[in-house]
């Protein structure tokens, strides 16, 4: 994940940085939005809310018996506000998955503040 986030294989930090994020064909105006409804503004988070929407992924509607990529990604919001409000705990999801969950936030919150650069 790290060196995904921030190094994209084998780019140099500059390299990278004058990269634009390669967004997936189904991002729409509206994910945009609900982006920026949380204070998040770096469209390269997309994938960060949207690995944050598999660690729940039960939680995603399907379709048919498919999950669809844009409800992983707003399930991906929903798990960042409800982590943000404290409402998880080991008890109810386990270790693991409250891991994944504070440790993709803490990455999403500190590219929000600036702390780090992508």
């Amino acid at each position: 994940m790290y060196r995904y986030l921030y190094h994209l294989g084998d780019l140099d930090k500059s390299t990278y940085e004058n990269t634009a994020v390669q967004l997936p064909m189904f991002f729409t105006q509206d994910m945009y939005e609900a982006m920026k409804g949380i204070n998040i503004f770096d469209l390269k988070l997309f994938y960060t809310l949207f690995s944050l929407g598999l660690t729940m992924k039960e939680d995603v509607e399907s379709t048919d018996g498919y999950k669809d990529m844009g409800n992983i990604f707003y399930n991906g919001i929903t798990v960042y506000k409800k982590h943000n409000c404290g409402i998880y705990n080991i008890v109810d999801i386990g270790c693991k998955k409250l891991a994944e969950i504070i440790y993709l936030s803490n990455i999403i919150n500190s590219v929000a503040a600036g702390v780090i650069k992508m």
